[in-house]
């Protein structure tokens, strides 16, 4: 869900709904900033579980949604009654309530503003006017956040999860992992694993594969398979991580039944530039 669009838009919409029940229905402004406001949320709250944006995003919705149907309400209310008490001679609006409805205003926009750029990134000419110059890679301002231990997931398995740490703790398989030469961003670099057991035995015949994850950037996440080479035990993939600096490991290798997991991190360096 995009809201870049679903604000301005449902904010124009919810405007629109006010004018034409005010005009043709004939409803007060604070029944029809009623109306405005239920409906508004009634129709994106639905959504946003059916294709669910993050708890952010919709927090930002509900709150500009709300704050758009009580703002309309108190204006037109407050202005609606001063004009009948002095006549029409009354200004629009009086200055508590106005800069009440302000703040809460900026605060929503300014939080607003936070969320989009953690996703989209600072527009090119603010990045460019408010950060040093970069000094070799590509410069990224956005985060749309990765959690590789993800505990809160885990926590409705949380006790198959102790069970399968203490099964891999007893199982003392041994993992060594690592690149066949240097990690380089945006070529094909060799990655290889070694598994052995508790006796020091080739571990061969496993399923190994997993991800590498960009915690600055989920959309730049990398999933590999591994294949075993001719020596047991050895597994390679080639994999190419498009971005420099630091990368999570989230490894998972299967034998039968048994099952290792390893987290780790890894460094990728940057091309070295032409002579």
């Amino acid at each position: 869900m995009e809201q870049l669009i679903t604000i301005p838009l449902g904010i124009v919409l919810q405007v629109l709904l006010f004018i034409a029940l005010r005009r043709f229905a004939g409803m007060g402004a604070r029944s029809a900033a009623a109306v405005i406001g239920l409906l508004a949320l009634g129709i994106y709250i639905p959504y946003a579980i059916l294709y669910w944006p993050g708890g952010d995003v919709v927090a930002m919705h509900v709150a500009l949604y709300a704050v758009t149907a009580y703002g309309l309400g108190l204006i037109i209310a407050n202005r609606e009654a001063r004009l009948r008490q002095h006549g029409g001679s009354e200004g629009w609006f009086h200055w508590g309530p106005a800069i009440i409805i302000g703040f809460f205003v900026f605060l929503v926009l300014f939080d607003t503003a936070f969320v989009i750029i953690s996703q989209k990134g600072l527009p090119e000419p603010v990045a460019e006017w408010l950060l040093p110059a970069r000094d070799r890679g590509e410069v990224t301002t956005n985060f749309p956040g990765v959690a590789a231990r993800d505990y809160q997931e885990k926590q409705s398995h949380f006790n198959r999860y102790l069970e399968q740490r203490r099964e891999q703790s007893e199982r003392g398989w041994q993992v060594d992992r690592g690149w066949i030469g240097p990690a380089v961003a945006d070529r094909a670099s060799l990655f290889q694993v070694r598994v052995l057991d508790r006796d020091g035995n080739p571990v061969s015949g496993a399923d190994v594969g997993g991800n590498f994850l960009r915690p600055s950037d989920t959309r730049l996440d990398q999933a590999f398979r591994m294949q075993e080479t001719a020596s047991p035990g050895i597994y390679r993939a080639e994999v190419v991580l498009p971005a420099t600096g630091v990368w999570e490991l989230d490894l998972t290798i299967r034998r039968g039944e048994a099952v290792h997991q390893l987290r780790a991190r890894t460094t990728v360096e940057a091309a070295p530039e032409s002579p």
